[in-house]
Parts: C-alpha cells; structure tokens; sequence
C-alpha cells in the first residue's frame, strides 16, 4: 500500500477529492505520509533544508532574542521536524510538538512555527471561485479545472489551537510568502510547489507521499486569524531584520565562530523569509 494507491482507491470509490484530503494523505498519513515515514526530508541528502538546520548559530539568535522578551523560558516548538532548536533551548522547558499530535496543557512562553503555514493542507479554487478538485484520468491525477489560488482553511482552527496553549505570551511565526494582494499578483495559478532532492516541480499532483508539497502562506489571512483567535502583532520583519535583533555581541560571535551559517541566515534565507511576532492580549 501506499498514499497514491490511498488516494487512487478514495477517487474510485467516491469521486474526485479536494486538494485539501489530497495533501492530506499525501503528507501526513499515519503511515505513508511524506513527513511520517522512515526517510529523512531534510538537508543534503533529503528534499529541502530549512534555516532549523543551520544550527548552532539559527537556534542561537533565536534563543537570544527571546530572551530579551519578558516572557517564561518555555518554547513549544510546533512542527518541529528533528527538533534541531532543542539543543540551544536546554535551559528553556523545550516541548517539541508534532502537528498532529496533541498539544501539551496551557503554559506561559513561546510558540515558535518555523515553516508551518506552508506545509498545511489547502484547497484549490479557479478564476470564478469554484473549488478545483482532484480525479483520476489515464492512470494519473489531474484537476478538474484550472487552478487559480489556494485558500488554507485550517489557518483558523490552527490559530484557535494556539492560543489555547498559550496562557500568556508569544506567537513566532516564520515562513515565505506575501500579503493577498501581492501574492495574487504575483501567482495568477496559485503558489503550489512538490520538492524531491531539492528540485522545484509545479506538479504537485505526481508522486502523492514521495513528496514535499507547500503553498507560499498568505500572511494577511494568518494575521486576521491570529487575532481572532486572540493574539495581536507586534511586528512583521524578514528574517535577517529580525536576527539582528539578537545585537552586535552574538552576531560577532557568530562571525567568527560560524560565518558560513550566519551568511545564509542574513543574506540567503534572511531576504526570502518573513517572521510575524505576535502576542496573547
């Protein structure tokens, strides 16, 4: 068995899906699932790295601008992958917290969401507003029309589960993506992207559980959510403004110690990343 046989036997069965169960199964079934089996997605020998592994000096500068917050040391990490943070969070409480599982009781801190929003199951709307879905058509997976944008209608519950842990704190949020009105112009197809051995591909139908599958976060949606949900913004940053938030001393530390890691963190992902601090009101 696999996810595409999952999914093949749904269609068949039912008619075609949303691209929503799609990503669904195709990412995060219990057992065939992209982020739920055996093999390792991230780094050089895996799909995709994220800035979690440029470690020590990523979970440094994070570590040192949280503390300077007047917050309790305890992070729950959400979605945290291999858990790189947790070594340079070993004098914070450190709650590694997969996606899918449940959340750990409501606690003063830190919620941290590095890469999060992208990898959360979405649907799939055309020009008009009526939702694309997925079928079978000579043995492959096709649309049932044309893509146009994406809308990830879990961003809500999300939001909602956060804040329920969150007695009082702090909300991180880092991820790629535009605000709707740029990321419209921007993706007139939508942004969906599938990643196998760091290789972009636009179908992101292939393959279903062989394969990353992401859609650049729609950051005004996230922040209307976040503060329904409870929490306000404090400020929005790419992501090498905000590791220099961490000050002059550790960023020269840093220099010297792990130059290379730093230079990706400020000059390569710092101007592609964007980060929303919020916090519980």
């Amino acid at each position: 068995m696999s996810a595409a046989l999952l999914l093949r036997s749904e269609i068949e069965r039912n008619g075609p899906i949303s691209f929503e169960q799609f990503m669904e199964i195709a990412l995060y079934h219990p057992q065939y699932g992209y982020y739920r089996t055996s093999r390792d997605p991230f780094g050089k020998h895996g799909d995709f790295y994220t800035a979690a592994q440029l470690q020590p000096a990523f979970g440094r500068l994070i570590r040192t601008i949280l503390e300077k917050l007047p917050v309790e040391h305890t992070l729950i990490d959400i979605g945290a992958g291999r858990s790189e943070m947790q070594e340079e969070f070993s004098n914070w409480n450190y709650y590694s917290v997969d996606v899918c599982s449940a959340h750990p009781q409501p606690v003063q801190g830190v919620i941290f969401a590095n890469e999060l929003f992208d990898a959360l199951p979405c649907r799939v709307y055309d020009a008009h507003g009526h939702e694309v879905l997925v079928n079978i058509q000579n043995d492959r997976f096709t649309w049932t029309g044309i893509p146009s944008y994406e809308r990830c209608l879990r961003i809500s519950s999300m939001m909602q589960s956060m804040r329920s842990i969150l007695d009082e704190g702090y909300l991180l949020i880092i991820d790629y993506g535009y605000e709707e009105r740029e990321q419209q112009l921007r993706f007139p197809q939508g942004s969906l992207m599938s990643y196998h051995r760091h290789v972009a591909s636009e179908d992101v139908l292939a393959d279903p559980g062989l394969r990353d599958i992401t859609a650049h976060v729609n950051f005004t949606e996230v922040t209307h959510h976040a503060v329904q949900a409870g929490f306000e913004l404090i400020k929005k940053y790419k992501l090498s403004s905000f590791l220099l938030e961490a000050g002059e001393e550790e960023i020269g530390k840093l220099t010297k110690e792990h130059s290379q890691q730093l230079r990706s963190l400020l000059f390569g992902m710092g101007e592609l990343f964007d980060v929303l601090l919020f916090r519980t009101r």
